[in-house]
């Protein structure tokens, strides 16, 4: 896959004309990074930013206690750089080489260049940028490692199923349903259904719960929703069942997750307590 078509697998860059898309593209320099090679380093303004084009990248941000905290891992056509609660900032965590690969980089400056030229762009990264601030911050407050696949940090999937996963982020919050997904995307049912499963490792229902949960955290921790307004402002339209599923993918109830963020409950390792299977 040539660097054109990497970038193009993140759906801003496949918006913009081709003349612009090779403008974007002759920015951009191969490096062939090493293990444990920090490519951005937290704490410090990032001077270069980019692509996974082989290999992985982990990150990583220091514990309170001592030691790094990993809360996320970038493969091929995966983005690293702009961590930062300031477009300009420093950087809250570190991106560091986790086996050896290359990367498409371009120099933060340049990178913000085209982010003010192309507007489509700047809206797509900065809220990339703040999403994996936010993922950062809750690994770190609950004190473990992201274990599972996590809607703050777009993985390297196909244009069409990017789409269905920005039309579900759009409208989370109302009672979509898998027919609708796969319209807005001109597919039947079936064949959206194997797609997405195939690209993204999870089914419609399983994304969408999971990104309505996602957003229920920051409901709890930054506006101090209660229970029933969080789960109706998410999506859900069973309270009962939205607790059972925020049990199961988070290993708490969200009562006891409120408790914690507050620091009023003792925290708990996932899994510590079986959760029920979810049906429906």
């Amino acid at each position: 896959m040539n660097e054109r078509e990497l970038l193009k697998r993140h759906l801003p860059f496949g918006r913009l004309s081709p003349e612009a898309l090779d403008r974007v593209v002759s920015a951009f320099q191969s490096y062939r990074f090493a293990e444990q090679e920090k490519l951005v380093v937290q704490d410090e303004v990032a001077t270069w930013v980019g692509f996974v084009v082989s290999g992985s990248i982990e990150l990583r941000i220091k514990q309170f206690t001592g030691g790094d905290l990993s809360f996320g891992s970038l493969r091929r056509g995966d983005f690293f750089g702009l961590m930062s609660f300031e477009p300009k900032g420093v950087s809250i965590a570190s991106a560091v080489g986790a086996t050896p690969g290359v990367v498409l980089m371009v120099r933060r400056d340049a990178f913000h260049q085209m982010l003010e030229t192309y507007p489509v762009l700047k809206a797509y990264f900065y809220k990339m940028s703040l999403d994996r601030v936010w993922t950062a911050y809750q690994s770190l407050y609950q004190g473990k490692a992201s274990d599972g696949p996590s809607p703050v940090m777009p993985g390297c999937v196909s244009l069409e199923v990017q789409k269905s996963i920005d039309f579900i982020d759009r409208n989370f919050m109302n009672p979509i349903t898998l027919e609708e997904a796969a319209r807005a995307n001109g597919m039947s049912k079936f064949h959206f259904s194997r797609i997405f499963k195939d690209k993204t490792g999870m089914s419609f229902k399983e994304y969408l719960n999971m990104r309505r949960i996602h957003v229920a955290k920051k409901l709890f921790v930054a506006d101090n929703l209660n229970v029933s307004e969080a789960c109706y402002q998410v999506g859900f339209n069973d309270q009962s069942y939205f607790c059972r599923v925020f049990r199961k993918l988070e290993g708490y109830t969200p009562s006891e997750f409120k408790k914690i963020c507050t620091g009023r409950f003792p925290s708990r390792k996932r899994g510590d307590v079986p959760a029920k299977a979810i049906t429906g």
